[in-house]
């Protein structure tokens, strides 16, 4: 995945992230095949790179949720085989204007992943000067 700059390893957890939805690290070891701490690697990178987000599970604070973000669904869909192709054949089927239309919501979502990314990419910055000062950074040990 040279498009993304992301090893065979880092997209096959973006790609299941992307098809079966958020998973704990347990089930990504189990699924994956590797181990705890090559899933601790994996998960670093990915959200040094804004892909995938971590969160603590509602019930159970002591587990953590690995999520694809915003920023990697979008990635995702458009490293699906063919789908820029057929995108394109269903807006050539649209009135004027029904594409217009189209270019608006889709300006809008752009602009939202953006936000989305950005907000991520700050929050992830001030959780690192935070942990330079000694401070917690909430992410329990990852």
């Amino acid at each position: 995945m040279r498009k993304f700059k992301l090893s065979e390893a880092q997209f096959g957890m973006l790609e299941l992230l992307y098809r079966r939805g958020p998973m704990s690290q347990k089930e990504l070891v189990q699924e994956l095949g590797v181990s705890y701490w090559e899933i601790r690697r994996l998960v670093k990178q990915l959200v040094e790179k804004t892909l995938v987000a971590r969160r603590r599970r509602d019930k159970d604070r002591r587990f953590i949720i690995i999520a694809i973000s915003g920023y990697g669904r979008f990635q995702m869909e458009f490293a699906e085989p063919g789908t820029v192709w057929a995108m394109g054949e269903g807006v050539k089927k649209l009135s004027p204007e029904e594409q217009e239309g189209l270019r608006e919501i889709l300006d809008v979502e752009c602009w939202i992943l953006d936000f989305e990314h950005r907000e991520h990419k700050g929050h992830r910055e001030e959780q690192e000067e935070n942990a330079g000062k000694g401070e917690e950074s909430g992410l329990g040990g990852i």
